[in-house]
């Protein structure tokens, strides 16, 4: 077996068909795939239309932490092949990232080598192209994160402890930053990976739902940065978190900075190290990520005590297709 793809979803069979059939291009380049569907309580026949799809599929039972993390937790337990594509129920696989994906695995394993990721463009419910990740311009060569989609390799997920289910959300980061730390390299290639089938939010909407929990779209992933900051903390990791995603705790300190320095009478202090903090985040983020990143710090707050590794949900059945191809041991 070549690679593992780890597909999760809650409620997206109307789009298991086409994600299904996105993946016959990596047939096409001679790879042999295995495809695990991880669901997460569907109530609109998923699991019923994944069978019939996808050669394994997980179910997890309904659950007040259920979450993409969890997904792709378990997908990875039964994913047995050398590499792992990783995709959400409302995406697609690109086209045009078939061949990188296929040159990577036959490539091998060399080094710090630990995978692989493109762009990601949204699509709007009309079909238009609303917006691209990441939205700021990349050079190809090392990855500064990845989300959703992504192939790893799987010994360098498992190496790093696999995902966390207890996340709600950002554990794309958090798995980032583990792997950084164990000297693990993401390769980012500059060709359309994905095609995200998401609803185009206002600004103004975006804004609310940074801003407020209650009503607000995010769900429960509003607390996932406290979730993730409570994690490091508890493994003594958060230096690596830090060094590998610096920009909200640069802008933190710039704010920490000029608010001390205004208490102390240096206002002219506080104003350059606000700007300090300023032009790193534009520079390296996007000006919207100062807002961005001072919202972000009322997710944090509120996120830090919801982080409860111990209370993650389990499979309750695991169906297998009939012919589907054999694979290794679990790796779980």
């Amino acid at each position: 077996m070549d690679l593992a793809v780890c597909l999760i979803g809650r409620n997206e069979g109307a789009r298991l068909a086409a994600l299904s059939q996105s993946l016959q291009p990596l047939r096409e380049q001679g790879l042999n795939i295995y495809t695990v569907f991880v669901d997460s309580a569907s109530t609109d026949g998923s699991l019923e239309i994944a069978q019939e799809r996808f050669d394994l599929v997980v179910s997890l039972p309904p659950h007040d932490r259920l979450c993409a993390a969890a997904g792709r937790y378990w997908g990875t337990c039964q994913a047995a092949a050398p590499w792992i594509l990783y995709l959400d129920g409302d995406m697609t696989l690109h086209p045009d990232f078939a061949a990188p994906i296929a040159e990577t695995i036959r490539a091998g394993a060399w080094g710090s080598e630990a995978g692989l990721v493109g762009r990601c463009l949204h699509v709007d419910r009309n079909g238009n192209v609303y917006r691209e990740t990441p939205r700021i311009r990349l050079r190809e060569g090392p990855a500064p994160n990845f989300g959703g989609a992504v192939l790893l390799r799987t010994s360098a997920v498992i190496a790093s402890g696999n995902w966390d289910p207890a996340l709600f959300s950002f554990e794309e980061l958090d798995l980032y930053a583990r792997l950084k730390a164990r000297g693990f390299r993401v390769r980012y290639l500059g060709v359309p990976m994905a095609l995200h089938y998401a609803p185009c939010k206002s600004r103004l909407r975006k804004f609310r739902d940074n801003l407020i929990p209650a009503g607000s779209g995010l769900g429960r992933k509003f607390y996932g940065f406290g979730q993730l900051l409570a994690a490091h903390v508890r493994r003594g990791t958060l230096p690596g978190l830090v060094r590998a995603f610096p920009y909200p705790f640069v802008w933190w300190l710039a704010l920490l900075l000029f608010i001390s320095c205004l208490a102390a009478g240096a206002a002219v202090v506080g104003m350059l190290a606000l700007a300090a903090g300023a032009v790193f985040v534009t520079v390296t983020r996007g000006a919207h990520s100062m807002v961005v990143y001072s919202l972000l710090l009322i997710q944090a707050a509120l996120g830090l005590g919801r982080y409860r590794p111990a209370e993650t949900p389990s499979p309750v059945a695991i169906w297998k297709r009939p012919g589907a191809p054999t694979t290794d041991a679990t790796v779980a």
